[in-house]
């Protein structure tokens, strides 16, 4: 009877095997068709105290006469998306608002390819309302 149990389950798992499965790029396939480009784990970062997790937010290199600048020029910009919060401040500075602030007293943080920054609630100069990117 155990025997037969044991096969039960070997035969389930090679069912399931071909059914779904995940790829070294963390693909979902399902029956050799991808179902999903999503990672089956994402990191998270959620900020301490007085901080937030910021996204810097590009904008078009163009002076105020209306010169575009080359690629090599880096214009000075402050702007930025609030991407996560701490506890602590949640309130004041909500997920999703873009903000003014000083990116010198930002501290860089690199993960799954993306750039990102965690920086003190008081370099926030300011919330930029209808802002759009």
């Amino acid at each position: 009877m155990e025997i037969g149990h044991n096969i039960e389950i070997m035969i389930f798992r090679v069912v399931l095997g071909l059914l779904f499965f995940v790829d070294n790029n963390h693909n979902i396939w399902y029956n050799l068709k991808k179902i999903s480009h999503r990672k089956v784990y994402e990191m998270e970062i959620k900020p301490l105290g007085n901080r937030i997790l910021i996204e810097k937010v590009k904008t078009e290199k163009k002076t105020r006469s209306g010169l575009i600048l080359s690629e090599n020029v880096e214009a000075e910009n402050n702007f930025a998306k609030v991407i996560e919060v701490s506890e602590k401040i949640e309130k004041n500075i909500q997920i999703g608002q873009y903000i003014l602030v000083d990116l010198d007293k930002a501290m860089e943080v690199r993960y799954d390819g993306l750039i990102r920054y965690i920086i003190n609630v008081e370099d926030v100069y300011a919330v930029i309302g209808g802002y759009n990117e």
